[in-house]
């Protein structure tokens, strides 16, 4: 298992064409919140629904929050998640500002980490 630290990249009036990086169950991946508003944009072309998990370690209020998922449908699949507010946050450590996720899934999937 390895973490990967995905490159955000920025969306501005010119426009992006994203660039998607493959991902798979077996990492853990990071995608830093840099000031801006975070959108993670995945695409499943596998044949089952992939599974994100985050992994939210803060607290809100002092209340702690059971880690939030989303699916990805299966083959055509394409899903935006964003309003990743400091919850989703990684507290402490190296990886301390970023959101941290993983997804079921061994093959198909990919992500673009972009942010506005």
């Amino acid at each position: 298992m390895a973490d990967i630290q995905l490159t955000v990249e920025q969306i501005d009036t010119d426009g992006l064409e994203a660039t998607f990086t493959s991902i798979d169950a077996t990492d853990v991946y990071f995608a830093p919140r840099k000031g801006g508003r975070l959108i993670l944009f995945f695409k499943n072309t596998g044949g089952s629904i992939a599974t994100v998990t985050f992994d939210v370690t803060k607290l809100q209020d002092g209340v702690a929050y059971t880690d939030p998922t989303v699916s990805v449908p299966a083959t055509t699949g394409e899903l935006h998640v964003s309003g990743l507010g400091n919850v989703y946050e990684v507290e402490t450590g190296s990886d301390r500002g970023k959101v941290k996720f993983t997804q079921d899934q061994a093959t198909g999937v990919s992500v673009a980490a972009l942010e506005i």
